[in-house]
């Protein structure tokens, strides 16, 4: 069976709700059966042109192939079972479990950072460097790179699932925006008092809340939405032009 057959059966399948995993397999049971009739057919005295032909017509056409696997359910990616599920349910959740522990991961260095800081060179610091540092990279994270993260996560299953546009979109518009309500607040314990941390969700109304919300929110889905469009570019299949030996 040529490659380039193969190429747009798979590109049929995957736009069809089949699993990835489940279009290659089927392939390769395509190609193992194909190889298996066309030495069949030579065997009977076939010219090779001829034994081709009549493997390729006893495989059946690309048509009856992908009915066949359409009426198997079980072959079917979990996104095109369940886009609303996959696609506007599981990346904000995701998002949330990563924040909680990006938080609880903060509660422990801050208390590391509580239990530490009692000699005059601690005060100066308010913290040790490397704890410092570290809780301004989760925090950091847990503001602006949890949301992209999720939402580049879901972008690129959608686009190896040739899932609708439509469930993409939604998905990295609903998780930008609960990544752009997320707040976190460090205050590092001093000699002089102790320290504090917050996180929690909201909006706030006032210009600069609103502001902020917006620049967050549109840096996620632009950044999202522009790898979107160069996953589906670097996945589009290339289209040759016939050459005199496919006949």
């Amino acid at each position: 069976m040529p490659e380039r057959e193969l190429a747009s059966l798979k590109e049929r399948l995957l736009r069809g709700g089949i699993a990835p995993k489940q279009v290659e397999r089927l392939l390769l049971e395509l190609r193992t059966h194909a190889d298996a009739l066309l030495e069949e057919e030579i065997s009977r005295g076939q010219p090779l042109e001829t034994a081709r032909a009549l493997a390729r017509s006893r495989l059946g056409s690309d048509d009856e192939i992908l009915a066949k696997a359409l009426e198997q359910h079980a072959l079917r990616s979990w996104g095109a079972r369940w886009p609303v599920i996959v696609c506007a349910l599981v990346p904000p959740v995701g998002l949330l479990a990563l924040s909680v522990g990006a938080m609880s991961a903060l509660v422990a260095v801050a208390s590391l950072g509580q239990r530490v800081n009692h000699t005059p060179a601690s005060w100066e610091l308010g913290v040790w460097p490397w704890a410092h540092d570290g809780t301004l990279l989760i925090a950091w994270l847990a503001l602006y790179g949890f949301p992209v993260l999720c939402s580049f996560v879901l972008v690129r299953y959608a686009v190896t699932r040739r899932l609708r546009l439509a469930w993409p979109v939604v998905g990295v518009l609903l998780t930008a925006a609960l990544g752009a309500w997320t707040t976190f607040t460090v205050a590092w314990p001093r000699a002089d008092g102790r320290g504090q941390l917050s996180a929690g969700i909201g909006l706030s109304t006032d210009w600069d809340g609103l502001m902020r919300f917006g620049a967050r929110w549109a840096a996620t889905v632009t950044l999202a939405l522009g790898l979107y469009l160069f996953l589906r570019r670097q996945g589009r299949p290339v289209r040759k032009l016939p050459s005199p030996s496919d006949g």
